[in-house]
This record gives structure tokens, sequence and C-alpha cells, in this order.
């Protein structure tokens, strides 16, 4: 195998799984940064809350605050609800955008591994046809140094 051939199959090795894993990981990694961005947000502001009404149960002191306290309860479920349906319409948000990057990766990956395939089964029949039309002219050369011969020796009897 020549050097040029090693070179060619190095870059074909990189390019069909070397620099995909390489894609794939970057990728995986931006989408993991994104979804624990997320959570931590989310962590946060659940966090916020509950210590927000734990203060604000440690504030009763009569009736009138219990009532308060239990009014801004339902004021915080409802608030904590709607963060919780917005989180989760986020991490959707991330899921399908990793989905369809995904999807991209392969599509592009797969094309490109189809003009690799066919760029290699090009420079096959090219060095085929070489290899057929030196075979031939090595033969025609040999018939006709044989030719010669056979003409010579006929002379010669």
């Amino acid at each position: 195998m020549s050097n040029a051939d090693t070179n060619q199959a190095t870059q074909q090795f990189q390019s069909m799984f070397i620099n995909p894993a390489r894609s794939y990981a970057e990728m995986t990694l931006d989408y993991s940064e994104k979804l624990l961005a997320t959570q931590q947000e989310a962590f946060k502001a659940y966090s916020d809350i509950a210590v927000g009404q734990a203060r604000a149960m440690l504030e009763i002191k009569g009736t009138e605050d219990l009532k308060a306290f239990t009014e801004s309860q339902q004021q915080a479920v409802k608030d904590l609800s709607e963060r919780v349906k917005e989180d989760g319409q986020k991490v959707v948000a991330i899921n399908q955008e990793f989905f369809q990057q995904g999807q991209s990766l392969a599509k592009e990956k797969a094309e490109e591994g189809q003009e690799l395939t066919e760029q290699n089964v090009q420079k096959a029949q090219a060095e085929i046809s070489k290899a057929a039309d030196e075979a031939s002219t090595s033969a025609d050369s040999k018939a006709n140094e044989a030719q010669a011969t056979d003409t010579k020796s006929t002379k010669t009897k």
C-alpha cells in the first residue's frame, strides 16, 4: 500500500467515523448543557417559591394572617403549576432540537459516505480500465514480438 493510499484510508476513516463521532459528542454536550441549565433554573424557581411560602408561614400570628397565607398558597400553587408547564415545554423544545440536529447530522454523514463510495467506485473503475489497457498493450506488444520472431524464423529456414 502506498503512502498516498494510506493517507486516503486515514482521511476516509476520519470522515466516516472520527468526525461524525466528534460532531455527535459536541451536539450531545450542548444538549446536556442546555438541559442542565433548564433544570437548575427550574430548581431555583421551585426552591424560591417553597422558601417564600415557608417564610410566609412563619409570619402567621392570627386568623387574618392565616387567611392571607391560605390565599397566598393558592396563588403559589397556581404559579408553580404554570412554571412546571413552561419548564416542561422548554425541555420538550430542547429534546426536539437535539433530535432534529441528530437527524441532520446523520443525513449529512450518509450523503458524505455515499459521495465517498461513489468516488472510490470511480477510482477503482479508472484503475481497472488503466490496468486493462496496460495488459492489452502488453499483450499486443508480445504478440507483435512473437510474430516478428516467427517471421525471422520462417525467413531463416
